[in-house]
């Protein structure tokens, strides 16, 4: 079987990357990719900003899953708990798409700046 390689999403760049020892996620197919030449041209705000929304999505990741352990543990049936168990979910489906837009900005910054644009 072949390994999945990423191309960088800039048109006309011929970057790829294989897979990684650290990568959080296996590469698949559809995934994106912006290679270090053009990285660097992405404003350092919309970086910051995608940095700083991908760790609000991992730390809410953490405590959902925390809440879900204790209440599988306890057998917690109050409403109350999965009534805050349920605003940690939806509180993390909103920075989840907070961070799709954060990191479809550094793309499109990296592909205008990367082409010319």
């Amino acid at each position: 079987m072949k390994a999945v390689r990423l191309q960088c999403c800039v048109p006309f760049c011929r970057h790829t990357r294989g897979p990684r020892k650290g990568d959080r996620f296996p590469i698949e197919e559809g995934m994106d990719w912006i290679c270090a030449t053009h990285w660097r041209l992405v404003h350092p705000d919309a970086k910051r900003l995608q940095k700083r929304a991908i760790a609000v999505v991992d730390r809410l990741d953490e405590k959902h899953n925390a809440m879900q352990q204790l209440g599988r543990s306890l057998d917690i049936v109050s409403p109350t708990f999965y009534d805050e168990l349920h605003k940690v979910a939806y509180r993390r489906e909103l920075k989840l798409r907070q961070a799709r837009r954060a990191w479809e900005r550094c793309k499109r910054q990296a592909i205008e700046r990367g082409t010319g644009i």
